[in-house]
């Protein structure tokens, strides 16, 4: 029972997502950036209260910048999910963008919006297939695709470092030589430089 309680506990500390509450000009696009590894969850919670009427759309990007899904979010359904699973690696964007509904003036648009990673929500079809699991198991459920979710994050960062630490080699092994050649360069001109002085002098018998 104890192990039960501290799972659960677990699930309610980790359902804190990154939320927002904020305004988007018509016309306007407003971005947010998601450092997300492959086959990740994206799972956006928004809400577009008082809205006059002004067609709106939640755009993905990808890493390359280009639109890899979107979906309207109108008047008479403000609020709502939507979830997409990255392709590649890397920063993708998820972006509110409000088209312009008049010529000389515009409206601002009050959102609420969450990211959230991870496939968090469970399919009621497969709940009832299970013999109508209970809140616990539900839970436990949760905190395990959670848990999973946080693996594959840690998971893709041990990789960026890596990656890091490896440009962070090359570039100073490519230092280190550019620094022996500038030495040698600078010697070999500081030789020279002598040698013509001291021959220099000897012609003209200064010594």
């Amino acid at each position: 029972m104890r192990s039960i309680i501290a799972l659960l506990s677990a699930a309610c500390l980790m359902q804190c997502v990154f939320g927002a509450y904020f305004f988007v000009s018509e016309g306007s696009e407003k971005c947010f950036l998601e450092n997300v590894p492959t086959n990740q969850v994206m799972t956006v919670t928004y809400d577009n209260p008082e809205n006059p009427g002004v067609a709106c759309s939640i755009v993905f990007k990808n890493p390359a910048g280009r639109q890899v899904f979107s979906k309207e979010v109108t008047a008479q359904e403000p609020k709502g999910k939507v979830a997409y699973m990255s392709q590649v690696a890397g920063e993708h964007k998820v972006c509110i963008n409000c088209a312009s509904s008049k010529w000389f003036s515009t409206s601002l648009l009050k959102w609420t919006f969450s990211i959230e990673l991870g496939d968090s929500d469970i399919n009621p079809d497969e709940v009832a297939k299970k013999e109508h699991i209970s809140s616990v198991e539900v839970q436990i459920k949760k905190l395990i695709e959670r848990v999973d979710s946080i693996s594959a994050e840690n998971e893709y960062e041990k990789l960026q470092e890596e990656e890091f630490r490896n440009m962070s080699e090359t570039i100073n092994s490519r230092v280190m030589w550019f620094s022996t050649i500038e030495i040698v360069l600078m010697t070999l001109c500081t030789l020279f430089q002598v040698f013509h002085l001291t021959k220099f002098f000897h012609q003209q018998k200064l010594f």
